[in-house]
């Protein structure tokens, strides 16, 4: 049995993916195809978590209480049993297991990549590697709305590199390559960029079935589902941010606002926050030695993105200012909507 493994990146239409699959699974089964329940919704992170090194205290495992070690080796133990016995109740016509997870290209060291690949094997004859990249400053800018959405209230897009510290690894695209080339055979690891003239029918799901050999591209464009997580309007960006200022200065629980930022992703989706071209180019800087070695040993070129939009950026912006007026209509539409679905 083989197992088609997306590991990312972030902000590369993961969660569309993952979103599909569960959709369509009939269709799945049908071509002998299994997308395990286990890992459906929000539960996707578990293989991540089952992954990352005891000390390592992440958010995601923080959110599943995986604090200790004995907390840690039970939580591996039912994954492990649970996954078991969903590729068992597929029966043995299943042919592969598709697993989606993002959060997977944060892993950072060779033995968390190497406790992956030794669970997998468990299960698996073969594992063919999939990873989407992004230009890393349309990638930060995107996550600045997702952010903004969950709670965050920082006020620049780009945070400065030097205080990053071990956020950025996960944009650095050529040291994950490298790290999971040293585990896994490289060519069971496939590179793709996400950027739509390259995305068969321009389209990340169609792209990632066929590339994975799940799909035909005609079965695959039955598959398409609305994006999910949309960057927001600048002004409604700016008013939320504000609004979880203000949240956080009072010391109000933050489950007041759960689901705030979804609606407001709902109501009011955009470009997100705009951003000059110097404070794009910079952020991009950091990392451009290492795309054009990534660049050159999986495409044999220099250059990783298409980086042509970069002329027509602004070199002055006028930051989104509300006005009383916006910060009412805005906060009004998302309130009405959370009563409502409070009511149901």
């Amino acid at each position: 049995m083989k197992c088609v493994l997306h590991i990312g990146s972030e902000k590369t239409g993961t969660t569309s993916i993952q979103r599909a699959l569960a959709e369509h699974g009939e269709t799945l089964e049908a071509r002998q195809i299994v997308y395990p329940r286990l890992l459906h919704g929000l539960k996707h992170v578990k293989i991540s978590c089952f992954a990352m090194d005891n000390e390592r205290m992440d958010i995601r495992k923080r959110r599943l209480g995986l604090t200790d070690d004995a907390t840690i080796e039970a939580f591996r133990q039912t994954f492990r049993r649970d996954l078991a016995r969903q590729i068992k109740a597929a029966g043995k016509t299943a042919q592969t297991v598709v697993i989606v997870n993002e959060h997977l290209s944060r892993l950072q060291t060779i033995a968390e990549v190497e406790r992956l690949k030794a669970f997998l094997a468990e299960f698996f004859d073969a594992v063919d590697i999939h990873f989407y990249v992004r230009r890393q400053d349309l990638l930060m800018r995107s996550m600045y709305s997702t952010v903004i959405k969950v709670g965050g209230i920082r006020e620049n897009v780009f945070p400065p590199y030097e205080e990053g510290g071990r956020d950025f690894v996960a944009f650095d695209f050529n040291r994950i390559f490298r790290l999971w080339t040293s585990v896994f055979d490289a060519k069971s690891f496939h590179l793709h960029r996400f950027e739509k003239p390259r995305l068969i029918a321009g389209d990340v799901i169609v792209d990632f079935l066929v590339q994975a050999g799940l799909a035909d591209e005609d079965t695959a464009r039955s598959f398409k589902v609305e994006p999910e997580n949309p960057s927001l309007d600048p002004i409604a960006l700016e008013v939320l941010r504000r609004f979880n200022l203000a949240w956080n200065r009072h010391g109000y629980d933050k489950a007041g606002i759960r689901g705030v930022g979804g609606i407001a992703g709902e109501l009011f989706p955009g470009r997100g926050k705009p951003v000059t071209r110097a404070e794009a180019e910079a952020f991009l800087s950091h990392f451009e030695a290492g795309n054009r070695a990534l660049a050159q040993d999986c495409f044999g070129s220099d250059d990783l993105f298409d980086t042509a939009d970069m002329a027509d950026m602004p070199e002055t912006i006028d930051l989104p200012q509300p006005t009383l007026d916006d910060t009412a209509r805005i906060m009004a539409a998302i309130w009405n909507v959370k009563f409502v679905r409070s009511q149901t």
